[in-house]
């Protein structure tokens, strides 16, 4: 599986490793074991997310975003490995299971036309748009080609 690899938050001229203690603690990452703790990283990354995709989160925030998608993809892989699926039903199981919705793809998408047209299988998700929205996600761009 070929990830995409973004640029390592931590190494930014700006990370503060202070506040990034601080994001860490007030979230208590750790590994997934049940339904309850899926949710609450799920819910913590579902609002770091937005502020991403708003261009709004900090170098400290996005480093935390990227670990908590590793353990929610992590607990995912565990609890219900995905089966083959058409990239529209892989993205909508994505939205789904972080708490997103269709306009949270703005920063991706131009228009929530365009977005309806993608989640719903009726506009094919082009390359540029499979890699921003693998990075959102933190998974393999191959699951939306």
């Amino acid at each position: 599986m070929n990830a995409i690899v973004k640029q390592n938050p931590t190494s930014r001229v700006n990370f503060s490793p202070q506040k990034y203690r601080r994001l860490v603690s007030a979230t208590l990452p750790q590994k997934i074991y049940s339904e309850a703790d899926y949710e609450r990283v799920a819910e913590a990354s579902l609002e770091l997310a937005r502020k991403e995709a708003a261009n709004q989160a900090t170098a400290e925030e996005i480093a935390l975003l990227e670990l908590l998608y590793v353990l929610l993809e992590e607990y995912e892989r565990r609890a219900a490995p995905l089966a083959p699926a058409p990239p529209h039903e892989i993205l909508q199981h994505y939205l789904q299971t972080r708490g997103m919705k269709q306009k949270d793809l703005l920063g991706i998408y131009d228009s929530e036309g365009a977005i309806s047209d993608v989640v719903n299988g009726r506009r094919a998700i082009s390359k540029e748009k499979a890699k921003r929205l693998a990075q959102m996600f933190g998974v393999a761009v191959e699951l939306f080609l």
